[in-house]
């Protein structure tokens, strides 16, 4: 995987679960946090792939 670093603290992200909410359902899918300042970053990966396909299957129902 590809380094990240937070564009605030210039430290670099830990991978985690990352916790997200859609039509008051929640769900955790892999991401990454930074350990200074907590903020949470998902990858483009993880968008397309499981978040999208998350979304259409909540719509759906």
């Amino acid at each position: 995987m590809t380094e990240w670093y937070c564009f605030q603290d210039k430290k670099k992200m830990v991978e985690t679960e990352v916790r997200l909410s859609y039509m008051q359902l929640a769900q955790y899918v892999p991401g990454l946090k930074c350990p200074e300042c907590g903020v949470e970053y998902l990858t483009e990966r993880t968008v397309t792939t499981i978040v999208a396909a998350a979304e259409d299957i909540i719509e759906e129902k």
